[in-house]
């Protein structure tokens, strides 16, 4: 349970808030400058406070209690007169016990694909939007079919919002990203769906032209596969066009199941986690 009274905190911890503001960010129609100094800083604290409960060094424990009491602006800064802190046990390791899991920066990896290539493997985030964006940007007309199974000439904000803002409890997204001094690139993009029921999931691919034959979505997607497996997933799925032989060969080389649908033109890929 986390207690603070500073004014405006259940706005800025409103789901609908947040979801508004990330698809702002997700639109680049943010304007940071209209926001007030003083909420900003509430929120900042806010955030700051988040990673303080998720972060205990015992995982056998957690903060179940955080009471900030009174929590004043000075000068554009939080200032906490009084804060008291009650730390308990829990029958779970961290962070399960938490209903929204925060960020899994234990999937992040640093790999070395074909010719040397160096990339940085992590987690989706909300604010890779403008990556999401300019790797679209350089997809063939044949990738964003092979990928999307229909001509999509951009990604309209809600797509971008439901690519970069996900539930990392059911979902398994990864990134590659090249970075560089300036600014970072995505390079792909491979994502595991999870069912309801938290046995099966769905799974999908994409890397940008440029960067075919690296074994980029190779690395990508055999580590969602580990995750998955992991978290207890029994059976993962994908549909794949007849005519994307480098997924069909990728899907083969990762243990997938291959059964053609001559109805549709499509190949359903099947694999399965457990002996």
């Amino acid at each position: 349970m986390l207690i603070c009274t500073f004014p405006g905190f259940f706005q800025l911890c409103h789901p609908l808030y947040i979801r508004k503001h990330n698809l702002k960010v997700a639109m680049g129609k943010e304007d940071c400058g209209s926001i007030p100094e003083s909420t900003t800083s509430r929120y900042g604290t806010t955030r700051r406070n988040d990673h303080t409960t998720v972060s205990a060094p015992d995982p056998s424990t957690h903060i179940s209690e955080l009471d900030m009491n009174p929590v004043l602006i000075k000068e554009g800064k939080a200032v906490a007169v009084d804060a008291r802190i009650l730390v308990s046990t829990i029958g779970v390791p961290s962070p399960k016990h938490l209903v929204i899991s925060p960020y899994p920066e234990e999937y992040e990896s640093r790999e070395v694909v074909k010719e040397k290539f160096d990339i940085f493997v992590r987690p989706v985030k909300p604010e890779d939007a403008p990556l999401f964006r300019e790797l679209f940007s350089i997809l063939s007309p044949k990738s964003i079919y092979y990928r999307f199974f229909a001509p999509i000439k951009e990604l309209k904000p809600e797509m971008l919002a439901r690519f970069t803002q996900i539930d990392y409890d059911r979902e398994i997204a990864l990134v590659a990203i090249k970075e560089n001094a300036d600014s970072d690139r995505l390079l792909g993009v491979a994502r595991i769906i999870g069912e309801p029921d938290g046995k099966h999931g769905e799974f999908a691919v994409v890397v940008g032209d440029p960067w075919h034959g690296k074994g980029i979505g190779a690395v990508l997607l055999k580590k969602c596969l580990d995750i998955a497996k992991s978290r207890g997933f029994e059976t993962i799925m994908g549909s794949v066009l007849r005519e994307n032989k480098n997924m069909l060969t990728l899907g083969k080389k990762l243990g997938f199941k291959v059964q053609k649908n001559s109805d549709t033109g499509e190949c359903e890929l099947t694999c399965t986690l457990v002996p």
